[in-house]
């Protein structure tokens, strides 16, 4: 029996040879092979075959291609032959947004159990994408805004800090892990992998308003090995006249940490549903990334729907109630069944108790 080319077969090669794979797509037989079909179509897709892009103008002149799924990594690359090249039309990364399924083909992960690209239970969301599965932006979500010209100052992100220092584990389908944070409480002194993104040629980095360092940027990004210190971490981007054209920073909780609850709307119609973003932060309102904690989530006047945070491995449910956060959030879904107050309790071990209140109007909102 033959066994064909299945997803789950593509992505494990995919997995071993890396982003290497584009190489592959180049020969001559792969072209053969591909072309009857192509060229069939109005526009040809291509998943994970960027090595080709400079070479279908003159190979099949007329042929419009899009990447149809490419690595992240990659994107800055990929984007600045989708400018150059007018029958290449676009280039899509793997992925905008962290799904359930195909467990940990991106994890970058202190947990052993996340080598190779089949990941054991208790393993549950790809770990990948520009956006975790609460909609929070990751580093790549901040690259890709650099990459496509959609910032006007450097956007920074840091790697997340282990307190115990174990090794990172790293997977292919994912071309950085950092957010945007430089929250990492228990983690002084130990290493911290600071990820800046411009266009710029050159960054300069700042902690604490002393300058640690300056780097060239490669294909928009420049990255830092510092020791974790908090307090404000800046970057100045600095153009070919050695001028600073733009600066931004990220700032450390400080004091006693408390839930925060934040409701994507406080005035809802009957029938809504209400996303409610759950934080552990600190006095100065910054959300902590390194100081998670089991929550519940009481709902009265409305129904919770689901709760649980971006943790992509976990035996938690999320119909349960109760959840860890991730790297400082969590997230409740809500649906509002009847006219008036919706109250929302927030508790967990060793934190104050949290409320926040909802509106629900009588009427559903008509389309």
């Amino acid at each position: 029996m033959t066994l064909g080319m299945n997803s789950t077969i593509f992505n494990m090669i995919a997995s071993m040879v890396g982003t290497g794979m584009n190489k592959a797509a180049n020969g001559k037989k792969a072209d053969e092979a591909a072309s009857p079909v192509l060229d069939t179509v109005d526009i040809a897709g291509y998943n994970y075959a960027s090595g080709r892009y400079p070479k279908e103008g003159q190979l099949h002149p007329g042929r419009l291609i899009i990447g149809s799924e490419t690595f992240p990594q990659d994107l800055a690359k990929n984007w600045e032959m989708t400018e150059k090249y007018p029958y290449l039309i676009g280039d899509f990364m793997w992925t905008a947004w962290d799904y359930l399924g195909e467990a940990g083909i991106g994890a970058w992960s202190y947990h052993q159990d996340a080598k190779g690209f089949n990941k054991p239970y208790p393993w549950l969301l790809a770990d990948t994408g520009a956006f975790d599965i609460l909609g929070n932006p990751t580093g790549e979500a901040l690259w890709a805004k650099t990459v496509w010209g959609k910032s006007e100052k450097p956007l920074i992100a840091v790697q997340p800090i282990d307190p115990d220092g174990k090794k990172l584990v790293k997977a292919v389908w994912r071309g950085t892990n950092a957010i945007p944070s430089w929250s990492f409480r228990g983690c002084e002194g130990r290493k911290a992998v600071v990820e800046v993104y411009t266009q710029e040629p050159a960054v300069e980095l700042y902690v604490n308003g002393k300058r640690t360092d300056r780097k060239k940027t490669k294909q928009c990004r420049a990255v830092f090995k510092i020791k974790y210190e908090p307090g404000v971490l800046e970057a100045a981007a600095i153009g070919a006249n050695g001028r600073e054209t733009g600066r931004s920073k990220l700032v450390s909780s400080e004091g006693n940490l408390a839930v925060q609850i934040r409701p994507e709307e406080t005035e809802v119609r009957n029938g809504d549903i209400v996303y409610t973003d759950i934080r552990i932060a600190g006095e100065n309102g910054i959300t902590e990334s390194c100081a998670d904690t089991e929550l519940s989530v009481k709902v009265e006047g409305g129904t919770l729907l689901g709760f649980g945070s971006a943790n992509p491995r976990t035996e938690e449910r999320f119909d349960a109630g109760r959840y860890t956060t991730y790297q400082g959030y969590a997230q409740a879904v809500i649906r509002a069944d009847a006219s008036g107050e919706i109250r929302v309790t927030v508790t967990g071990s060793s934190l104050p108790q949290a409320q926040a209140r909802i509106f629900c109007a009588e009427d559903k909102m008509e389309d």
